[in-house]
């Protein structure tokens, strides 16, 4: 979970309080969270001592945003308090499980199992109970398909995110160089492709990330060389599941 603090905050020592107070209060819930932004009200203040209030956002994984308002500290802590109690993670819980599932498990298995829940469940987008079977079922999917699921190791802002290796054809280990396959980054919804990977038929690689950043005199920087650090840095051994991936509430 990334807190970022805009405008005249930004600029204020007295705000940093900010930052440790709001990942303090989301709890175990942080790892739902892509992104907080905390931004002072009117926003063209350029005094502390004009300040009126702070705007407060929330983007969850999966693309859901939560907004609010404050007029203080203490009131700041009162809109997470009653953003964590809306209902809202549960909604984000929901379209996390699809924006992972889709690039990740595919539509065939995605639709197959979605029928599975609606004939346990009825309309179960919102069910907290549901939604915990929905997360049983995607890690069915990730050890039929071989899949990987690491955590992203690009720093801070990618707490809590999951990077997904996935082999062209399951009966090959991903972990093996030579394998022809894709890493799906969940933090930025893009993929990185393996030794000429063109992905599954029915999955939606819609995002290409560059690897490569200019760097001067240095021939050596490919693509290749990057996977081989993200390789090196990888903990194979994590297992499908996470504690956060059942917060629905």
């Amino acid at each position: 979970m990334y807190v970022s603090l805009e405008g005249i905050l930004a600029r204020d020592l007295r705000a940093e309080t900010m930052r440790a107070q709001i990942t303090q209060h989301f709890g175990p819930m942080k790892n739902q969270v892509k992104e907080v932004k905390v931004f002072p009200l009117p926003g063209d203040i350029s005094d502390m001592s004009d300040l009126k209030s702070y705007g407060f956002n929330t983007h969850f994984y999966g693309g859901e945003w939560h907004k609010s308002q404050a007029t203080s500290m203490l009131g700041l802590k009162s809109a997470l308090t009653r953003m964590v109690n809306s209902g809202k993670p549960i909604t984000a819980n929901y379209r996390r499980l699809v924006s992972i599932w889709n690039p990740v498990a595919g539509f065939a298995l995605g639709r197959h199992y979605n029928t599975r829940l609606f004939n346990e469940f009825g309309v179960w987008e919102e069910s907290p109970p549901a939604l915990i079977r929905c997360w049983d079922y995607l890690y069915e999917c990730l050890e039929q398909k071989k899949v990987i699921r690491t955590n992203d190791h690009r720093g801070s802002r990618t707490e809590g995110a999951s990077l997904f290796w996935i082999p062209d054809d399951p009966k090959h280990d991903i972990r093996d160089p030579e394998t022809k396959g894709i890493i799906w980054m969940e933090h930025n919804n893009s993929y990185v492709k393996l030794n000429g990977s063109l992905g599954m038929v029915d999955r939606p690689y819609i995002r290409e990330y560059n690897l490569i950043t200019p760097e001067l005199n240095k021939r050596d920087h490919t693509v290749e060389s990057e996977i081989q650090k993200i390789r090196s840095s990888v903990n194979w051994d994590l297992g499908y599941e996470r504690d956060y991936d059942y917060a629905t509430k």
